[in-house]
């Protein structure tokens, strides 16, 4: 069994200096053409002190913190995973964004009963203003689940199709412009026989993911139907981003507590935020470019109407943070 015994803190200073880097480009971020791959690895400081600085203030701030040891059913319990350098990001193999690829779409699939699934139309507000990109939806399609090897749960009698077959279906759906497609559904997944279900399922160089929202309605699980509207939204939100995450070619997180974390299960999801580590942010920043402050505002904006409010006074004061030390640099 593999388990996390925490960090050091030379790598957190090494994390947080990344962090750090993209906010000294802030004020040319937006105004780039092209993305280039000659992005420095570290920044330059005008002394230790400051590096030590930025450090502590950050990471004993709260605003990121370690990943949690996991407990004995959580991801990385049960999946040994060394986690991905920026370096690494930038040497494995990913998906060019550019002009005539420049879209992301969500292709609804099967039925999405009221009060049981969040709203597409946030969904789709939520994934642009995260990755910073058009996104589109599509008109939904119900295709027979006979083409997805469907099987019954054995604990809660629920259909399952298979994540893997419902790639394929989706690899013929890809628009000539999109960047990506991912297929949202109310029905269960599974990726493996030996598996019992995944809640998302994504092959980041073929440019096509799934994921489901059917584990987020009590109803599932034989409950009372309780379902929390903006819990539910909250959980879709994490879930539709962190697969997209993957197709953007970003493997998943092993060092901070970061929306890019593996989860085993409904309780470690929730536990997981929905912002990006330092690292992460780095390597969607310098694939689609995006002016850091200005996304966190976008989220802000979409996490106060949502009523996220943890989530918009997080993203707040890293925006207060970032902004004290552009200042200070000029």
């Amino acid at each position: 069994m593999f388990v996390r015994t925490g960090i050091t803190m030379s790598r957190i200073v090494h994390w947080l200096l990344l962090l750090i880097s993209l906010t000294l480009n802030l004020t040319s971020c937006s105004d780039r053409s092209s993305h280039s791959e000659e992005m420095p690895d570290t920044v330059s400081f005008h002394s230790v002190d400051l590096e030590g600085k930025i450090a502590v203030d950050t990471f004993y701030s709260g605003l990121f913190k370690p990943q949690p040891v996991p407990g004995e059913h959580d991801w990385l319990a049960n999946h040994h995973e060394e986690g991905e350098t920026f370096g690494q990001f930038l040497s494995s193999p990913r998906n060019k964004l550019d002009s005539s690829r420049s879209k992301i779409y969500i292709l609804p699939m099967w039925n999405f009963m009221k009060g049981k699934s969040p709203s597409i139309e946030l969904l789709r507000q939520y994934t642009q203003a995260y990755f910073a990109i058009s996104v589109k939806t599509l008109p939904p399609v119900k295709p027979s689940t006979s083409l997805f090897s469907p099987r019954v749960h054995h604990d809660y009698g629920n259909v399952q199709v298979h994540a893997g077959k419902i790639l394929s279906y989706l690899l013929k759906q890809i628009p000539d412009d999109a960047y990506c497609i991912i297929g949202v559904t109310m029905m269960d997944l599974y990726p493996d026989p030996a598996w019992n279900f995944v809640f998302g399922y994504a092959a980041y160089q073929e440019r096509v993911g799934v994921f489901s929202f059917s584990r987020f309605d009590p109803s599932f699980y034989n409950e009372e139907d309780t379902t929390d509207h903006k819990l539910l939204l909250m959980r879709s939100c994490k879930v539709l981003t962190h697969e997209i995450g993957h197709m953007f070619g970003m493997a998943h997180c092993t060092a901070y507590h970061c929306n890019m974390n593996g989860s085993n299960n409904l309780q470690e999801a929730d536990a997981q935020p929905l912002h990006l580590c330092p690292v992460c942010l780095r390597k969607l920043q310098h694939v689609t470019g995006f002016d850091i402050i200005k996304r966190y505002r976008m989220l802000e904006s979409f996490y106060g109407e949502s009523g996220f409010t943890e989530e918009s006074k997080w993203v707040r004061s890293m925006c207060e943070f970032l902004g004290r030390e552009v200042e200070g640099r000029r």
